[in-house]
């Protein structure tokens, strides 16, 4: 006699949201990131603010360096 079998296949779950613009999710501390975007200050502002981080922005020739602090 045949044994029922499960025909269910898993699926692995869809990837939720955008791709990210900036690297800061794999930022260690210390590790710096240079952008022409002067923006990018306001952005890893926010970013720190939702995960707990603290980034910093220095101007710099013709674009901005973004340090991950704490």
């Amino acid at each position: 006699m045949n044994t029922p079998q499960d025909t269910k296949t898993e699926k692995t779950p869809a990837k939720r949201g955008r791709k990210a613009k900036y690297p800061f999710a794999s930022m260690k501390v210390n590790d710096t990131y240079f952008s022409e975007n002067v923006n990018v200050r306001l952005s890893a502002y926010a970013y720190g603010k939702r995960h707990n981080m603290t980034f910093t922005g220095r101007a710099e020739q013709g674009g901005v360096r973004i340090t991950r602090v704490a």
